[in-house]
């Protein structure tokens, strides 16, 4: 659980002057003070980031309530911070947003060699790639024949003369992301960009049209590469100044608790300041827990995963799982969290269910090979669930070992559990309907293998 592809509120404590507040009303999600007076515009609601939120939505779909929903809104949030900082800065500066941005994020040259020569071996082994055309056969006789002609009179005229040869571009293919079978002959060194590659599910002639091997600081200014990490470096020394400037002119950003830890992990800081910041918020002197913010729980818990420290904060970690477990959280992300730390029938078996849900919808896509590995373990865990003395529990796992022998094709494993749970329970669900497709199940593969 990613990666990628993300910064105003938290630059830890240490350099900036913070003021760690609730927000002031429920619909005020931050409050951008001087002196103790908020700043024109300087009021950013909780219904304007929502509003910003939708669209992550609309793309992403549904996203988990404790980790990756305070994660957007609290980069929407500081985007939005950033954004009237900088209208405030060039109000009082008396230039405009543009001007000042221009004045303080540019890049020179001479920064950019820099940073060519501290990555260049990154760069060579992750991002040269490679534009090419290449043309399809279906035998070794058929590409040879082209290969021969390409070699001889172009590969575009080649293609002129030939019959229909299925073909097509490729541009900015990275070395890193190539097939094995394919990288020597992409990215070797060949005299001729005319190149062909034989396999048993067919071959393949190249022309290699440019071969970008970062080897240069001037093939380096050739990629997208370079663009997107000059824009990258922009950003990051505007953030900068703006920074500065907070710290400089003593200006406040109130806003949550649960905010600002996830504004802090949305800016990439360091996890352990994270940890070390929040840590007297969520606990008292003596280890208990002190908060229902779960935004704050949540952003509290992942510092412990990302600093790679569950087993140095066994205690609170265990805590806040369970807290925020007992809180109702029972989403996919906290029960895989709680099922490492409890072995309980309860705990196991909503794990389980969790888990077999979404097992079942990779299954329905065709996707059984992706997710084997986990149906023998989730399978296994819910039949030691059907000899629980609770009969809650013993009949959802008969749901559901129902429910995944049914979608793997096994019939007849479906029809005994189905009917062990009618046993148990007759008024459990529609068993007339469920019968009538399995039967159908059954007519149908007995069909197809007449």
């Amino acid at each position: 659980m990613v990666r990628n592809t993300k910064k105003i509120l938290i630059f830890v404590l240490l350099t900036l002057v913070f003021t760690f507040a609730q927000a002031q009303t429920a619909e005020t999600a931050a409050q951008i003070e001087v002196n103790g007076a908020v700043i024109e515009n300087g009021t950013i609601s909780a219904e304007e980031v929502s509003s910003y939120y939708e669209y992550y939505l609309q793309y992403y779909g549904t996203l988990d309530p404790l980790f990756e929903e305070p994660y957007v809104k609290a980069f929407i949030l500081n985007e939005l911070v950033k954004e009237r900082l900088t209208e405030y800065f060039a109000r009082k500066d008396g230039i405009t947003v543009e001007e000042l941005q221009a004045n303080n994020s540019s890049v020179s040259d001479e920064e950019m060699q820099s940073y060519y020569n501290d990555n260049r071996d990154n760069l060579m082994q992750y991002e040269q790639y490679v534009d090419f055309d290449y043309a399809y056969f279906e035998t070794q006789e058929e590409a040879k024949t082209f290969y021969d002609k390409a070699a001889e009179v172009g590969y575009d005229k080649a293609l002129e003369e030939s019959s229909v040869v299925e073909n097509d571009s490729y541009t900015g293919l990275k070395k890193a992301e190539t097939g094995e079978a394919f990288v020597d002959i992409l990215f070797g060194n060949y005299d001729s960009p005319i190149r062909i590659s034989y396999s048993d599910d067919g071959s393949f002639v190249f022309r290699v049209n440019k071969l970008n091997d970062m080897s240069t600081y001037e093939l380096f200014k050739e990629s997208q590469i370079y663009n997107d990490i000059l824009g990258q470096i922009v950003i990051q020394k505007f953030d900068q100044y703006i920074t500065n400037r907070i710290k400089d002119e003593k200006i406040a950003i109130k806003t949550s608790d649960g905010y600002a830890v996830w504004i802090a992990i949305a800016k990439n800081e360091d996890m352990q300041k994270i940890y070390d910041i929040f840590y007297p918020v969520v606990f008292d002197k003596d280890g208990k827990v002190v908060t229902d913010d779960p935004w704050l729980l949540s952003g509290l818990l992942v510092s412990i995963e990302e600093t790679e420290k569950i087993d140095q904060y066994t205690t609170e970690y265990n805590a806040i799982v369970e807290k925020l477990y007992n809180m109702g959280y029972k989403s996919f992300a906290i029960l895989a969290r709680m099922r490492e730390i409890s072995d309980s029938e309860q705990v196991k078996l909503e794990y389980n269910v969790a888990l077999s849900n979404l097992l079942l919808q990779d299954i329905e896509n065709g996707n059984i090979m992706s997710v084997f590995q986990y149906l023998y373990i989730n399978i296994g865990e819910l039949e030691e669930l059907t000899q629980s003395e609770n009969s809650q529990i013993r009949q959802k796992a008969l749901e559901y070992l129902y429910r995944m022998y049914k979608v793997l094709g096994d019939t007849q494993s479906a029809l005994e559990y189905l009917k062990t749970l009618q046993s148990e329970n007759p008024q459990y669900m529609d068993f007339g309907a469920a019968l009538n497709e399995l039967n159908q199940m059954t007519d149908t593969v007995g069909g197809e293998n007449q």
